[in-house]
Formats: structure tokens, C-alpha cells, sequence
């Protein structure tokens, strides 16, 4: 690599961001003017680069935009007289933060007029022009740039005025202003990232905080301006606040975030995005139990999906229509009974891709719970989720639970299992062998306990378990029956066989593996010997109090059902935009299965 010195920039990289961002405009002017048929894109992208690595040989840092001017005449020299031998960007991975062409202040189906224009100025004119229009630099600045008497500077504006047409020069505002807005768009992105990193870290304050500061940029603009995708980054900021602010601010308040991404939403005209958030709002809804709003919402936006034949979509409303008439004050069986029923008739058409196959599962497992149900119509409790288990070179993770729970009466009867297993990434690892533990940034702690533990449960008796352990420590109330102990027993070929909770509270139970059906993998690794994935693979789990006896004052069942495998990271977002970490490339290699999760609850007659 040419010119790459040893002494790279000593700072951060948010540091060395903050100076492409400072000094980007100015540069292009610089290199515009000294090259005007040269690429100036590449010339200031390299004039970073090489400030990036030489960084060291820059005493005076008061100097800054003297030397980067200067780095970047001379490079725009050299390329008009070296075609082509530019320094490749690759090399530097992320390091190398540059604008990018679209950003430039002239866009390259504009540029020939322009440079026609401005090629009838000599390189000291165009330079000045360049420097006070597009990088809005005043007289002494320029005067200080070029090292040149504000007199000098002031003539040198003047004839270059007088040379070039006043369309001209209000062409090149324009563009400056486009990159300035363009900026601006691209800041609220990084800052959004900064916010959801924030979020997933338990940073909820910081979080909330950052979006407040980000809303505060709308409110000078007008929606109907804008871009659908501007709008969509407009409504990302509100769905990320109202995650942020869910423990922050009272419900009824909070919802006044997705009345933001609806009222945008619309705007747009964007049917699909509409849907999106007809759907997120209903959820919100009926977790304030505004449940006669939040079918009105649900059925809009099945409105809309069946317009649109989104086949995935429409298979989940389907779904949240029947939990939504499960959940009424007086539950419509027969109604929600038909929403699942039509849910899962497209199973055909879900099949054909992976956000099918995901949309089905979930609403199978909804379906499957109103058929086993050994009298509906004293219906107590109602539990269905779709755990995705996504498997990454580390091991088994728990990537995302949609579903819905609800009822008066013992729900940890039908608690989803993957909520307790699942509590550090990755819940079980190839790693798993006697003495390996670790502790995680939260405030869990990992730890194998035996590869030769036995377990007695009602389905059989195993040897050879893997007893894996998970301690929590939390100094919030709220989550001290949350909270506690986990003593997790896996069965070789068979899966979880039992789990023992103590929450900090001093609560207890233990669920015990009662029936399965399980076909194991075989030539797999840990993961599969000690959790089977295949499809139709089936556990059923029941309830034991502190003292060991069944809790079996109501009829109820949990069953896990593996129902497909997919091959894409689908995120949370085709239910409700839940706003997750970021994807890495690696995750394109993960492949992720989906459970149906069906648990009910009757009373007894």
C-alpha cells in the first residue's frame, strides 16, 4: 500500500468521524478547484486515508484544515498527472470514514455543466468562490486557508462573481445545502444505532434520552416534504422511544409514540408500512387494555395486507384477531376458534418462504391450543408463543418469542420454557463440558455443574445430563420473583428434561418433562446431542410446587412442537417493529428453527 505511514490516528473513531464531518466540504472545494476534471470523490476519500495514518507528522493540530487542504492539492495534482493509482479503501475496514459519492456536493450527472463554468476561472478564482459558497467559509478564514490577504480574497470573490452567472452560484448553494440535509439524515441513523445499543445494554434512560434529542430535529420539518425514507427514519426514532420509555412514563402517555409512526405512517401512503404500524399499535393497545381499539386497529391492518396479498402478514393478523377475541372481558371462542383456523389454511403458500414458515408456526400454535383445550369454554388461560432458536457458531440462541399470553389463573402453568433457558446468549454451547462458566455483561452468571447429572421426571429416568446453571442478581424490586436461580438438566437425544426456579423472592417450582416424541441428529455436535431440532419433535412439560406435588388444580397443557427451519435471519419486526441489535455478516450463516408453543389452561368441571 502506497504512502501508509506507521502512526495511525490516535484518537477515537467517533474522533476521526467528527472531522471527516468538520472538514468534508471544505476539502471538496479545495480539490474541485485545484482538479475540476478530476474525480473528486476518490481525491478527498485518499486525503482522509492518509491524515488517518500520518496523523503522527501533524504537530500543530491548531493547523488541521491547513494540512488537509494541503494533503489534498497535492493529491489532486498528482491524479491529474497518475491516472488511476489510487489507495484502495479495503485495506482499512471501518477506519476509513468518507463521504460517499451521492453526498458529494456535485452529483455526477450535474457536474459537466458546472465544470464548464467554473473551468473559465482560474484555479485562485474557483478556489475562492468554491470555499465561500459551498464550504461557507468566511473572507478571513479563506484568507488563512491560503495564506493570502483578506484584500486578495475579497477581489478574487468579487471577479469570480462577475465571471459566473448568478444561477450558478445559486446552483452551488443548493447543492451544499442537499449535502448538509443529506448530513443530517445520515446523523439521526447514527444516532438511532447509538439508542438501540443503548436499549439492549439496559441503558433505557440513556436511550430515551438520545431519541428525545432526535425528535427535537423534527420538529421544524414538515412530513409532507419529506421522502418515504426519511419518513421511515422518522418513525424508527419514535418506535425506538417507545420501547425506551416503557418503564419511564406511564403507558397510557407512551402510546402516543405509535400514534406518531401511524399519523407518518399515512403520510407516506405506504400501505405495507401502514399495516406495520396499525398492527404495532394494536399491541400497544391492548397491553392498556383498550382491547375494542386494538381489534379495530388489528382488523385495518388485515384490511390492508389482504390488499396488498402479503400472505405472511395476513396469516398474523389472523392471529392476533383470535387472541384479541380470546382476550375481550367476555372471550368470543367461537370467533377466535375461525381466525385460527383461517390462519393456518394457508400453510401451502406460508411454506414458500421463510417469513411463511414463521407466520404459520406462530399461528399453528394458537390453533393447536384451541383444538387439544379440553373444554374451551371454560377457557382460564391461553399461552402461545414461537420461540427461534437461532444456532451460531457460539452455540444456541434465543432470538426473538412473538406470541400472546393471557388469562386469570396460574399462567406459569403454561410459561413459555425458552423465557428461563434463555437468559444469557449463547443458553447452551458447544463449549458445555464440566467447569465452564462465564459471566455476562448484564448480570448473569453461566456455569456447567455435571455432564453425568440423573433426573427422575414422569417421563422417564435419564443419565448423562448436562446440569447447566444460571444465577441472576438484580436490585430492582420489581424483578425479584423474575429473577433468581435456574437449574437447567438436558437429556442426551431428548431435550430439556426438567428445570428448577428459586426466584430471589424465595418462589419455587420445578417443570418436569411429561411426554415426548423426539428424533435425534445424528453425527451433530453438543447443541444437537443435547437439545434435537427436527421438525416434529414434540415435549410436553408440567408444573411442580416446592414440595413436589403436580399443581393440578385446573386441566392445562404446555407443548413445544418444532414446525420448521429456516434458512434467513427474519427479525421481530414482520410482528411488531421491536427494535433489535444489529445483524452481523456472520448471521447470514445461522440457521434458525421455529417452535410452536401451545399452553392452555380449563377450568375443572
Amino acid at each position: 500500500m502506497k504512502e501508509m505511514g506507521e502512526m495511525l490516528f490516535d484518537g477515537t473513531d467517533d474522533d476521526f468521524k467528527r472531522i471527516v464531518d468538520s472538514y468534508k466540504l471544505l476539502l471538496y472545494s479545495v480539490v474541485y478547484a485545484a482538479s475540476a476534471y478530476a474525480d473528486a470523490d476518490d481525491i478527498v476519500q485518499e486525503t482522509f486515508i492518509y491524515a488517518y495514518y500520518h496523523w503522527g507528522t501533524l504537530r500543530e493540530k491548531e493547523k488541521l484544515s491547513s494540512w488537509l487542504c494541503a494533503i489534498a492539492k497535492n493529491k489532486a495534482a498528482r491524479t491529474l498527472r497518475t491516472a488511476g493509482k489510487m489507495i484502495s479503501t479495503e485495506d482499512l475496514g471501518d477506519k476509513a470514514i468518507v463521504p460517499s459519492p451521492e453526498e458529494a456536493f456535485l452529483r455526477r450527472e450535474e457536474r459537466m455543466e458546472i465544470r464548464k463554468k467554473l473551468d473559465t476561472l482560474s484555479e485562485k478564482y474557483r478556489e475562492a468562490v468554491l470555499l465561500h459558497y459551498f464550504a461557507d467559509k468566511s473572507i478571513s478564514e479563506i484568507s488563512s486557508l491560503l495564506q493570502t490577504p483578506e484584500g486578495t480574497v475579497k477581489f478574487r470573490l468579487h471577479e469570480g462573481r462577475k465571471k459566473l452567472k448568478k444561477e450558478l452560484i445559486y446552483m452551488i448553494s443548493e447543492k451544499k445545502k442537499q449535502a448538509e440535509e443529506k448530513n443530517v439524515w445520515e446523523n439521526i441513523e447514527n444516532e438511532l444505532h447509538r439508542a438501540r445499543e443503548a436499549f439492549h445494554t439496559y441503558q433505557k434512560g440513556e436511550s430515551n434520552a438520545i431519541c428525545d434529542v432526535l425528535i427535537e430535529q423534527f420538529e421544524d420539518m414538515e412530513p409532507t416534504a419529506l421522502s418515504k425514507e426519511e419518513i421511515r427514519a422518522m418513525i424508527r426514532v419514535y418506535t425506538q422511544k417507545f420501547y425506551a420509555n416503557m418503564y419511564l412514563a406511564p403507558p397510557e402517555k407512551n402510546i402516543t409514540n405509535c400514534e406518531k409512526c401511524i399519523a407518518l405512517a399515512e403520510i407516506s401512503g405506504d400501505e405495507s408500512l401502514m399495516a406495520e404500524h396499525y398492527t404495532f399499535h394494536a399491541i400497544a393497545l391492548t397491553n392498556i387494555n383498550k382491547k375494542e381499539k386494538a381489534l379495530s386497529y388489528y382488523r385495518k391492518a388485515l384490511q390492508l395486507a389482504e390488499k396488498l396479498k402479503d400472505v405472511p402478514q395476513i396469516a398474523v393478523l389472523n392471529y392476533w384477531l383470535g387472541t384479541g377475541y380470546l382476550n375481550k372481558d367476555v372471550p368470543d371462542i367461537a370467533k377466535a376458534k375461525a381466525y385460527f383456523a383461517k390462519a393456518v389454511t394457508y400453510k401451502d403458500e406460508l411454506f414458500q418462504s421463510d417469513l411463511g414458515k414463521s407466520a404459520y408456526t406462530l399461528a399453528y400454535s394458537a390453533f393447536v391450543a384451541m383444538e387439544r383445550a379440553k373444554n374451551p369454554h371454560r377457557l382460564e388461560g391461553f399461552h402461545t408463543t414461537e420461540p427461534c432458536i437461532v444456532k451460531t457458531e457460539n452455540g444456541l440462541q434465543l432470538q426473538e418469542q412473538p406470541g400472546f399470553w393471557g388469562g386469570k389463573y396460574a399462567r406459569f402453568c403454561t410459561m413459555d420454557i425458552f423465557t428461563h433457558i434463555a437468559h444469557v446468549r449463547p443458553f447452551l454451547s458447544n463449549d458445555a463440558r464440566e467447569g465452564y462458566a462465564f459471566q455476562t455483561l448484564s448480570r448473569s452468571r453461566y456455569e456447567v455443574i455435571s455432564n453425568h447429572a440423573c433426573v427422575e421426571t414422569p417421563s422417564g429416568i435419564f443419565e448423562n445430563c448436562l446440569h447447566v446453571r444460571y444465577t441472576e442478581k438484580t436490585g430492582d424490586k420489581i424483578d425479584l420473583k423474575r429473577n433468581g436461580v435456574r437449574d437447567l438438566f438436558y437429556a442426551p437425544n431428548v431435550g430439556l428434561a426438567e428445570m428448577k426456579f428459586k426466584a430471589l423472592s424465595g418462589f419455587e417450582y420445578t417443570v418436569k418433562l411429561v411426554k415426548y416424541h423426539v428424533n435425534s441428529i445424528e453425527n451433530g455436535d453438543v447443541c444437537d446431542r443435547y437439545l434435537p431440532l427436527t421438525v416434529g419433535n414434540v415435549w410436553y412439560y408440567d408444573i411442580y410446587g416446592a414440595d413436589g406435588t403436580r399443581f393440578d388444580k385446573v386441566e392445562y397443557e404446555n407443548r413445544f412442537e418444532v414446525v420448521a427451519k429456516c434458512t434467513e435471519d427474519t427479525v421481530a419486526s414482520r410482528w411488531a417493529p421491536i427494535p433489535l441489535p444489529n445483524a452481523t455478516p456472520e448471521r447470514k450463516k445461522d440457521s434458525i428453527t421455529s417452535i410452536a408453543h401451545s399452553g392452555w389452561i380449563c377450568k375443572k368441571d
